[in-house]
């Protein structure tokens, strides 16, 4: 992934990746500004996107911004209320986000 970012002291790869855990409701919180707003079918309400307030991930690596500050790289199995679908998604994090496991 990192390939064509050489060797630099703003980037700090886990190898194997850590287990952390993410705070991803306030990330995401934007999706859910409309929730109670208009009506949602079972059928939505069942394989619709969960997201927990902390959703347990694996961080790939810290990378520092041009301003100074770090940013994390977190992967996270995301699933639906039912728990028949899930996909694993890349979020790109502030330190405050992420708790080491």
């Amino acid at each position: 992934m990192f390939e064509s970012w050489q060797h630099s002291p703003t980037l700090h790869v886990f190898d194997p990746p850590r287990p952390v855990e993410v705070a991803l409701l306030p990330t995401l919180s934007w999706a859910f500004m409309t929730a109670g707003r208009s009506p949602v079918s079972l059928e939505t309400r069942a394989f619709g996107l969960r997201v927990e307030r902390s959703q347990p991930g694996r961080q790939l690596a810290w990378i520092r911004a041009n301003s100074g500050s770090w940013i994390g790289l977190v992967i996270c199995e995301v699933e639906s209320s039912n728990s028949k679908c899930s996909v694993q998604s890349q979020f790109w994090l502030p330190p405050d986000r992420i708790r080491v496991l």
